[in-house]
């Protein structure tokens, strides 16, 4: 995973700014980085839902997604704080149930989606459980990723 993000190609693909004063190798966790985080008492659970509702407040489109094994981003604390968000289309989104997603006529496992985007009022916000994986779901479940990922960007349901 490392070589194929870090490809030129693929760098331009993603975004990613490829000035000489930029890194250009990926690393997919670094251990100083998390480690400032910690010292500075910074954690996730503090920001990620108020940027989360600044997204979909500007119409942009979001996929939460989670292993249902991971322990370190539990898929029901994930669960959690997307049914609390404040956004216009919270109420369709809480509102909705679980439900199963399929990939090759197989159980993946569960998600909800608000149903379509709230013109100026929000995006659509798209969470999902992925059956089996821990904390890195496309390194355990690489096809229902893969699934995942391509409906979604299509914006087709899960």
């Amino acid at each position: 995973m490392r070589q194929y993000l870090s490809l030129p190609r693929i760098c331009t693909k993603l975004g990613v700014n490829l000035s000489s004063s930029v890194p250009t190798n990926f690393s997919s966790c670094f251990y100083t980085v998390g480690q400032a985080f910690n010292l500075a008492q910074d954690t996730l659970q503090r920001s990620t839902p108020s940027y989360v509702a600044g997204l979909l407040k500007r119409r942009v489109r979001i996929l939460i997604y989670v292993g249902d094994f991971d322990w370190t981003c539990n898929w029901l604390g994930n669960e959690k704080w997307t049914l609390g968000l404040g956004w216009v289309g919270q109420r369709e989104f809480s509102e909705k149930e679980l439900r199963e997603w399929e990939v090759e006529w197989r159980r993946a496992d569960m998600t909800r989606s608000s149903s379509k985007d709230r013109g100026s009022g929000g995006g659509r916000l798209t969470f999902a459980t992925v059956e089996g994986p821990e904390h890195i779901v496309p390194y355990d479940r690489s096809r229902e990723s893969r699934v995942m990922v391509q409906r979604w960007m299509a914006g087709e349901r899960l």
